[in-house]
């Protein structure tokens, strides 16, 4: 073993290629199942982000919002997200993932269905960029 700064390597006797590794590791249902799983989470974050724009023309008539206030509420769960993820991404590489990802989709899901219900600014606001950071 040799040490690198504050670091100790093992020497390499054979390399082998990246083809190689993804030979040897296999392809199984296990992948399959985790690429569907990513998949419906990314569609479900990409439909949370983006419902509030389809949402706000027609909202206008019952809730009396002005443009400033509609293109806020568009914006924040993006603010939200801006905000926040450089944090869940240390606190997912720290505690692991999984322990990261069921309860932030709780969390997210119950903030939507919560703002779901409101009738005022200020309350869909704040929901909004709890759904964000969240």
């Amino acid at each position: 073993m040799r040490h690198i700064g504050s670091r100790m390597t093992l020497p390499m006797e054979r390399a082998e290629s990246f083809e190689k590794a993804l030979e040897l590791a296999k392809f199984g249902k296990f992948n399959i199942l985790l690429i569907c799983t990513a998949g419906i989470v990314m569609a479900n974050i990409y439909l949370e982000t983006t419902s509030m724009n389809v949402v706000l023309p027609v909202s206008q008539c019952d809730l009396h919002w002005t443009q400033k206030e509609r293109n806020l509420l568009g914006a924040v769960s993006y603010i939200g997200i801006i905000i926040s993820s450089h944090c869940w991404g240390f606190v997912g590489d720290t505690f692991g993932r999984k322990k990261v990802l069921v309860p932030t989709l709780l969390v997210g899901f119950v903030v939507s269905v919560i703002s779901s219900f409101c009738n005022s600014f200020t309350c869909m606001f704040i929901f909004r960029l709890i759904n964000g950071i969240w």
